[in-house]
């Protein structure tokens, strides 16, 4: 059996689904990720994936989008 991930964002409680961004993305992945085995009781291997879209995330909330600019 092959796993893979076909969402990789999740949404805490705290945010409004529609009304974020890439950075508070990125810090609430990281905030998931670091507490992976809380949250989630499975084995580290299973959020290998979280780093490096914690990084796609940040990189992107740098770069501002033309549609949002005023």
């Amino acid at each position: 059996m092959t796993t893979k991930v076909l969402v990789n964002y999740i949404q805490t409680t705290d945010g409004i689904i529609g009304q974020s961004g890439y950075g508070e993305w990125a810090r609430e992945l990281q905030q998931l990720y670091d507490d992976r085995l809380v949250y989630f009781g499975m084995s580290e291997g299973w959020a290998d994936w979280m780093p490096q879209a914690i990084q796609e995330y940040q990189k992107k909330s740098q770069v501002p989008l033309p549609a949002f600019a005023r």
